[in-house]
């Protein structure tokens, strides 16, 4: 059995149990689902998401494409409460609205991306058996069986394949191993984006789902075709959009699809056109926009463009916090992670410790806490190393043999019978002077004896 790894470093233990939750999953099975939980890996993980300024992730899984699995760290949200994302350099995609719901709609969307029926086919019943003991660690509490349903179902797997109404069969898909209702609610509004290009400013209620509504109501408004029509809702969703985390579910292409987009750095694109809209239609900007420190940040990122650092949303975060807005406050910090990293400039990056602080001080203590992990990890991580300290020697051999065992004594060699050198002549003895050295001349003796 190969070990995949432990929970013990999560923050949250799904039954409520203090002790280590261990995950072991069988090499076939690890290999067909290529999911592993490896506590080695989680320094390697936290470091790799902190250079990407995705400090507000809590990694617990990866995957053989570098994809990290983590959860969504929230303020006044519990972690066994908060979204699981899959992130990708520096791009978070929201998976599931909690751990709970994280294995069935992974494996759905494994599912749905495989053109043949050969991999949900190789999962045996000790497969099976052993995803069903990782789901309920992360708190599932069925074995499995919406997802197996969706699996083995061949008629919607040749719909989401084949079929006409491809996106319908997949919104199916997603919500049969994902019933919660956001899902459906977020699911209902893209259909109507992509098929019917109809994006409503603003988008329902999704809850975890919100930011990927927001940035497809930008993305379907925004096109060229409708933008003297849809001037005013292409801001609103612009917004709405500077209003999350920037590269969180963002990550789009120029037209509305009901799945994001694997090109790297589109959600960089993305936010940066969506500052730039509300930068070109300020003059409509109602008031409690262009009032708020956060829209001064948004001009900022319009102005500068790619080259942007972050340091006006640094700046809007401390203004914000002033202001008793912290979980906006908290949004601003991390905007300037993520710019700050995105330039990769010198100069560190203290938007993490600053949030580590305002998460202690408005008691989010799970937030506080992975924050002052990763501070620790950073400054291990930076420190020169450390050189080797020699061996202390001990000049009793008594002090190494004598102890609860007994005496050995008898197994050392006394320093008594070893040979002693010759005691030097008293001062005053008469004693014979010791022979000259090999190759000293008489002369050369003679010649010291005069200088003396």
């Amino acid at each position: 059995m190969a070990q995949c790894g432990t929970m013990d470093r999560m923050t949250f233990h799904p039954r409520g149990s203090r002790e280590p939750i261990t995950i072991v999953l069988s090499p076939s099975a690890e290999a067909l689902f290529d999911l592993c939980v490896d506590p080695a890996q989680d320094d390697v993980l936290d470091l790799r998401l902190l250079e990407h300024g995705l400090w507000w992730v809590l990694p617990f899984a990866t995957d053989k494409s570098g994809a990290v699995y983590g959860v969504r760290l929230q303020p006044g949200v519990s972690a066994t409460s908060s979204p699981v994302v899959a992130v990708r350099r520096d791009e978070a995609v929201t998976l599931a609205p909690r751990p709970a719901l994280f294995l069935p709609a992974l494996l759905v969307e494994r599912w749905l991306e495989r053109p043949t029926r050969k991999w949900e086919n190789a999962l045996t019943e000790a497969a099976w058996s052993e995803l069903a003991a990782l789901h309920a660690s992360f708190g599932g509490t069925d074995t499995l069986h919406a997802a197996r349903s969706v699996l083995e179902d061949d008629g919607l797997f040749r719909a989401c394949h084949e079929g006409a109404n491809r996106r319908i069969a997949r919104a199916e898909a997603r919500e049969r191993a994902d019933p919660s209702p956001e899902r459906e609610i977020f699911d209902r509004y893209a259909l109507e984006a992509v098929e019917d290009d109809e994006a409503r400013v603003p988008p329902p209620d999704a809850g975890c789902w919100s930011a990927a509504m927001a940035s497809l109501a930008f993305v379907t408004n925004r096109q060229e075709r409708f933008r003297r029509m849809r001037g005013d809702a292409e801001r609103n969703a612009a917004w709405l959009m500077m209003q999350h985390p920037p590269g969180l579910d963002s990550a789009r292409s120029s037209f509305p699809e009901d799945r994001m987009s694997r090109e790297g750095g589109r959600s960089r694109v993305l936010t940066l056109a969506a500052a730039e809209s509300l930068a070109r239609g300020k003059a409509q900007a109602p008031s409690d926009w262009t009032g708020s420190a956060h829209w001064r940040a948004i001009l900022a990122l319009a102005e500068a463009g790619a080259p942007y650092d972050g340091s006006a949303h640094r700046t809007a975060a401390t203004a914000l916090a002033l202001q008793h807005r912290h979980a906006e406050a908290l949004t601003a910090l991390v905007a300037a992670s993520f710019w700050h990293a995105a330039v990769k400039r010198p100069a560190a990056d203290t938007s993490a410790e600053a949030a580590r602080e305002l998460a202690r001080d408005q008691g989010w203590h799970e937030i506080a806490g992975h924050l002052e992990r990763l501070s620790a990890l950073r400054l291990r991580a930076s420190a020169p190393p450390r050189r080797p300290v020699p061996p202390v020697l001990v000049a009793d051999p008594a002090e190494i043999f004598d102890g609860p065992g007994g005496d050995e004594r008898e197994n050392i060699v006394d320093f008594a019978d070893l040979p002693q050198p010759a005691a030097a002549p008293a001062t005053g003895s008469e004693s014979t002077p010791p022979p000259p050295a090999e190759g000293r001349s008489s002369r050369s003796r003679r010649g010291r004896k005069g200088r003396s």
